[in-house]
């Protein structure tokens, strides 16, 4: 990255540099990368991780697959032991992951239980 312009104050005052738009947008972009990494490695060391999905997850959820089919796979668990863990049909239950059904209320506090995570963390936004 290089500076478009630097000015130096007398002393007691700060620098500046001017940067473009993109190496301004470039930075907040690294500066938050570092963030999420600290709060990942705080995570595990609270033994927190168990929840911290993986940057191909999150691509997933982004490009708009059910969370619901991601926290399964996430907890490693197939659509037939869902189905044993929460009593609901595995055909209902792959209908809410591929968007067909809105999955009720009910069930999804099943799964939500099941998958040991928040029930809206099964909503999909984009939906």
């Amino acid at each position: 990255m290089r500076t478009q312009n630097t000015e130096t104050r007398p002393r007691g005052r700060h620098e500046s540099a001017t940067v473009t738009r993109a190496e301004y947008n470039a930075l907040l972009a690294r500066m938050e990368d570092i963030e999420d990494s600290l709060d990942l490695l705080r995570a595990q060391e609270d033994g927190q991780s168990d929840d911290a999905w993986s940057e191909k997850l999150v691509e997933r959820m982004l490009a708009g697959e059910h969370p619901l089919r991601l926290w399964r796979e996430h907890r490693s668990m197939t659509l037939d032991a869902l189905s044993r863990a929460t009593g609901v049909a595995a055909g209902y239950l792959s209908e809410i992951e591929s968007g067909k059904k809105p999955g009720s209320a009910v069930s999804l506090k099943k799964c939500a239980a099941a998958l040991n995570v928040h029930m809206e963390d099964l909503v999909n936004a984009k939906r």
